[in-house]
């Protein structure tokens, strides 16, 4: 057989097919071919995958991207591609004032990518220095409702933060009416949790299933945990369809708070990065890969991990089966990684650390069948 691209002798991993194995996978124009076992191949080019793991295009579903209209905004294929990702989501950097601005940014990276519209018109300008209006008292429906109507395949919900700094005297009003307004429009909702105004178990039973809770193992004020445990209330949401989404962020993650959730069995359904210009390179957060390495060596199983990053991801966007997956005939978004023996020193903001001895490192991305990084290990 002929193909465009092929990668030799790498583990084929990819939990959504139940696919473990060591071989060969080819790509061909922009969809994934399987190789048959044995079957010789001429590819244009070849990328060495010994002693590595080939798996679907990492997704990190929670990022700032918006590089041109926001201080925090990232540019998407420098953070990205050479850490192993090939589709980003965009968590509420811009509103209903400035989304096409945004949009056709978007159109000139070759990551791939889709936005969550922020409930304030302007979006998340600013981190801390200026927070956004969330008071639902300005919100147009009108305006929300053309904008998910004109970009249906890029716009994949809304964005709301609830920390206390942000929602004043307000408290959960304006999450209240943003579950209204998500229903309204038929999308699902995303929610910054960081010290909110109420317990976590409470600010979960607002939300419908297929909303995401953003930053689930962060330590500031009120956390998941409850007497030291997970709370009843927070796996009542889990069991009702909430989703929890690490969005790690440089802010937005504790140590224990996750070595607990995850000790207990809670894993989290998502994991991402909430990248952005302060985060990245950052060794509080660094990549989608430093983040991924960090959960395992807190225990999290290796299979629930790139599911967290491939099928999941790829299901929260609409675009499971075709993005998220090594499945023949999808896109040819493929990461290749190697797992590394080497001692790791985590941190966090609190002061916490962490101790490990591995490591995953990027080796190749590829997108569309396009090969738009790989290491010199890999020639």
């Amino acid at each position: 057989m002929t193909a465009d691209v092929l990668i030799r002798g790498g583990r084929l991993y990819d939990p959504s097919l139940g696919l473990d194995r060591v071989g060969d996978i080819a790509v061909s124009g922009r969809k994934i071919v399987f190789v048959p076992e044995g079957e010789a191949v001429e590819a244009r080019r070849s990328i060495n995958a010994g002693g590595c793991i080939v798996l679907p295009g990492l997704i990190d579903v929670h990022t700032h991207i918006n590089r041109f209209g926001t201080y925090i905004g990232m540019n998407p294929d420098i953070a990205g591609i050479p850490m192993g990702v090939t589709t980003m989501v965009d968590g509420g950097s811009t509103g209903v004032s400035n989304y096409r601005a945004f949009l056709h940014q978007l159109d000139g990276y070759e990551t791939k990518s889709r936005i969550a519209l922020n409930v304030c018109a302007g979006g998340q300008i600013m981190s801390t220095q200026y927070t956004e209006n969330v008071d639902p008292k300005v919100w147009e429906y009108g305006l929300f409702k053309e904008a998910f109507e004109e970009f249906p395949d890029k716009i994949v919900g809304l964005k709301i933060r609830t920390s206390r700094n942000i929602v004043g005297e307000l408290g959960m009003e304006p999450l209240k009416k943003a579950v209204e307004l998500a229903d309204r429009l038929g999308t699902r909702l995303y929610v910054h949790t960081t010290n909110p105004p109420c317990t976590m178990a409470e600010l979960t039973a607002m939300l419908r299933p297929g909303d995401v809770v953003c930053h689930t193992f962060h330590g500031v004020g009120n956390t998941l945990l409850e007497d030291g445990h997970v709370a009843p209330g927070i796996l009542e949401a889990r069991r009702r369809g909430v989703i929890f989404d690490v969005s790690q962020g440089q802010g937005n993650f504790c140590i224990p708070v996750a070595q607990t959730c995850i000790a207990e069995g809670f894993y989290p359904d998502t994991v991402s990065t909430d990248l952005n210009r302060d985060s990245w390179n950052n060794p509080l957060a660094y990549s989608l890969l430093m983040t991924m390495s960090k959960l395992l060596a807190m225990g999290l199983p290796f299979d629930r991990l790139v599911d967290g990053v491939t099928r999941a991801p790829a299901a929260l966007i609409g675009a499971e089966g075709e993005m998220g997956t090594l499945r023949e005939g999808s896109c040819a978004d493929i990461t290749v990684v190697r797992l590394t023996e080497r001692a790791v020193h985590f941190i966090d903001k609190h002061g916490n650390s962490l101790d490990a001895d591995r490591l995953l490192m990027p080796m190749a991305t590829i997108i569309d069948g396009q090969i738009q990084y790989r290491s010199p290990d890999t020639l």
